[in-house]
């Protein structure tokens, strides 16, 4: 059976329990099902209506997301593009989202140099975290054992499989080489999926801007 999902919760006790729909269309499908209930039932219900149409999409911050907001300017023009890029949507975009890290991140981001560890905690302060579960470590190992991930990486198999069970939406990064890349994404998603888990959408900051700007 499998854990309870961040942002899961039940939204009505007794024998039988909906899990908050992931999507959209979900959303609205549970809507028009609640304005069809009878009064009686629907006085149970239309706390939880309410709950479902304002439903934020679930971002995963990866580590490389801190430690862009908290370093200095890179003298690497395309580094410090990306860094500006994040302080943008940190600045402008996050609201739109409802934001959650691991144990994982927190780790990562409390090494190294210690005024650098306070930039990046201070950053995450507030984040609500996801748990680490069981499923979440075998699906890890399986990302790792079948060659998608290597071993060295670990880390980054870790990333995916925390935000894969726990239902998150986007998996945000600037880790291009085992996470956000092209070519082992698709194999990402297919393992997500075999193992009966809906992969989150894979991104950098550049790539969750909104469409305004991108039609800009």
């Amino acid at each position: 059976m499998r854990g309870q999902p961040a942002g899961g919760t039940a939204l009505c006790q007794g024998d039988k329990q909906r899990a908050a729909p992931r999507n959209l269309e979900e959303s609205a499908k549970l809507s028009r099902t609640l304005d069809e209930l009878p009064e009686r039932d629907y006085f149970w219900f239309r706390n939880a209506k309410v709950f479902i149409l304002n439903m934020k999409p679930k971002v995963y911050i990866e580590t490389t997301i801190p430690s862009y907001l908290a370093a200095c300017p890179s003298r690497d023009l395309v580094v410090a593009g990306n860094q500006e890029l994040t302080r943008e949507w940190w600045d402008e975009r996050r609201d739109v989202f409802d934001l959650y890290i691991s144990q994982f991140v927190l780790d990562e981001a409390g090494c190294g140099d210690q005024k650098a560890v306070r930039r990046r905690l201070d950053i995450l302060a507030g984040l609500s975290e996801i748990r680490i579960t069981e499923e979440a470590s075998d699906l890890a190992e399986k990302l790792i054992r079948e060659g998608i991930i290597p071993q060295k990486a670990a880390a980054d198999a870790a990333h995916i499989a925390v935000a894969a069970v726990n239902e998150m939406d986007y998996l945000l990064t600037w880790n291009c080489k085992h996470i956000a890349n092209a070519e082992i994404m698709k194999r990402i998603y297919r393992m997500c999926e075999t193992e009966g888990f809906n992969c989150p959408v894979i991104c950098t900051p550049a790539e969750l801007m909104g469409g305004d700007r991108n039609e800009n």
